[in-house]
């Protein structure tokens, strides 16, 4: 080969190594910048449910189109509480416009069913305002679904900044699907004297179907739980409450904390005798119009007293605004073992109500 054939070769070789290298390059910046584009407008986030304590649904699916979530069982896992988030195969995904919901409301025995329309501009500001790392943050959508066809959705988001996790989810729309009796539905779910419903039975008794609750979304009070200071000989070990609208709140057995929360309709309180080993626990059901008078004493914060009587098992709630004291319930606590857990007791049948 000649050396003047030779060097020809070598800039043929060049010059084609140089376009394979531009055309390499050229390729990976288009993919980079294709793969910016597609997620631009997507987040990383999944679908959860939830259903107000004593109020269960079953059956319950929710689909966004490219997420989803169902349930076959029953669960009441307490109002805007996640049950079951489910992670879908597509790790940046679309922010969604509806989602279609299907559920049945055991104290009815209807299935509500239809499609939710979303309001897809404020979702996005929302991920937009706190997503601030798309790789490492995601968010959750929540379908809580209640009596009375009512469906509320919000969003949370798993980020750096806690105050913006669950405990303070943005409820973004609520709507109320028609319902329909579904004979398919299994026995144990119709059932109602079944010993699986006994408890809730109870609680529809002494409530029913509180369906304001869904569709105004109960106040909230700046409420202080004085348990403890009263009860010096006694070690109450923790507390929580359901509200009318089945939100659930645990451990509030801190004195100096005043939070705004709901008011309770079902509180369960633990304690026993410093002195001995005897453990007292019980569900009490507080007045049925107990929202109606907080609202008639036109204050925003409130205050709740236990009082333990001398036999160790009968306890006072009361009242405390702007000085004034009075009385709400007294009721037996029920003697419970150790190994019981929080809220496994029964519902105390020694009740009296002062507060009508």
């Amino acid at each position: 080969m000649s050396k003047k054939h030779y060097i020809l070769t070598m800039d043929v070789y060049k010059t084609n190594k140089n376009k394979l290298i531009t055309l390499f390059f050229s390729f990976l910046l288009l993919l980079i910048s294709c793969n910016q584009s597609n997620t631009k407008d997507r987040f990383q986030w999944e679908a959860a449910m939830s259903a107000p304590k004593y109020y269960p649904v079953g059956g319950a699916k929710v689909n966004f189109g490219n997420a989803g979530n169902s349930s076959l069982t029953n669960f009441d896992n307490g109002w805007g509480h996640p049950y079951g988030t489910v992670s879908s195969a597509e790790r940046y995904k679309k922010l969604p416009k509806e989602v279609f919901v299907s559920y049945a409301s055991a104290i009815e025995n209807l299935v509500y069913e239809g499609t939710v329309p979303l309001p897809y501009d404020k979702i996005k500001q929302l991920f937009e305002k706190h997503i601030k790392n798309k790789k490492k943050e995601s968010g959750i959508i929540m379908v809580g679904m209640a009596p009375g066809g009512w469906v509320h959705v919000w969003v949370y988001f798993h980020v750096e900044d806690l105050e913006i996790g669950i405990n303070n989810k943005i409820e973004i729309t609520k709507f109320q699907l028609k319902g329909k009796e579904d004979l398919t539905m299994n026995e144990g779910f119709r059932n109602k004297e079944s010993d699986y419903w006994a408890k809730y039975k109870q609680y529809w008794d002494h409530f029913g179907i509180p369906l304001e609750a869904w569709v105004k979304n109960k106040k909230e009070y700046d409420i202080y739980f004085n348990f403890g200071k009263p009860n010096t000989e006694y070690n109450i070990t923790d507390v929580l409450f359901s509200s009318l609208d089945g939100t659930i709140y645990y451990n509030i057995t801190n004195d100096m904390m005043m939070k705004k929360r709901k008011l309770p309709s079902d509180l369960v309180v633990a304690w026993g005798n410093k002195n001995d080993s005897l453990y007292y626990q019980s569900h009490l059901l507080m007045p049925k119009n107990f929202s109606k008078i907080i609202k008639n004493k036109k204050s925003n914060t409130i205050e709740i007293q236990l009082e333990i009587e001398e036999d160790d098992q009968y306890g006072i709630l009361y009242l405390i605004i702007d000085h004034q004291k009075e009385k709400i319930v007294r009721f037996k606590n029920l003697y419970t073992p150790n190994n019981k857990g929080l809220g496994e007791s029964d519902f105390s049948e020694e009740v009296e109500y002062f507060l009508e």
